[in-house]
């Protein structure tokens, strides 16, 4: 058999098991990301750009978001379950609802934004900014805000057992029927919290 009969041959063969034939034999093609990256025409990748971006329900559980711009976004009942947040911006978003466990979210800014109800059970939150943050009936358990801040932010009916908030910012803020147990908070401030443990 001469060359191009085996050539021939070898691409039926191809084609029968389902594959593409140029691309099986190294052809350019075009490279896109899985349908999986996409939502609502909003990127979802480190850096992605999609404030007031409709993310309810989706589920984002360990995608690398560092340095996203979520600002305002609705991600009410979304799945960030151990998703990385690094410096992200998520000032004004809705997380009411949503799974936060064990995100990694340092030096992040989360100004003005509702976690009614979320799960933030060992999340690092580290010299993150939690201003004016409304956490009411939000599980914090185990979780490591070291050095945040969460000025005039609310703590209603919040779980915050065994959380640790070394050097963490509170002034202004408002604890009530707050879960505390071993919770720690040493050098943290207090200075105007309704509420707030004394004796650190």
């Amino acid at each position: 058999m001469t060359a191009l009969p085996k050539f021939a041959a070898a691409l039926a063969l191809i084609s029968a098991l389902g594959a593409d034939p140029l691309h099986a034999i190294g052809a350019e093609t075009e490279v896109k990301p899985p349908k999986d990256h996409y939502h609502k025409g909003c990127g979802i990748w480190p850096r992605m750009r999609c404030p007031g971006a409709d993310l309810r329900g989706l589920d984002l559980s360990t995608r690398n978001l560092a340095g996203a711009d979520l600002r305002g976004a609705d991600l009410r009942g979304a799945d960030l379950s151990l998703a990385n947040l690094a410096g992200a911006n998520l000032d004004g978003a809705d997380l009411s609802g949503a799974n936060l466990s064990k995100v990694n979210a340092p030096a992040t800014s989360f100004k003005g934004a509702r976690f009614v109800g979320a799960n933030l059970e060992h999340a690092r939150l580290m010299r993150s900014d939690f201003r004016d943050a409304d956490f009411t009936r939000a599980n914090m358990e185990v979780a490591r805000g070291m050095y945040a801040w969460f000025v005039g932010a609310k703590f209603i009916e919040t779980n915050l057992q065994e959380a640790k908030f070394n050097s963490a910012n509170f002034a202004k803020a408002t604890m009530r029927d707050t879960v505390l147990r071993f919770t720690i908070f040493p050098g943290a401030f207090f200075e105007g919290c309704t509420g707030c443990p004394e004796g650190w």
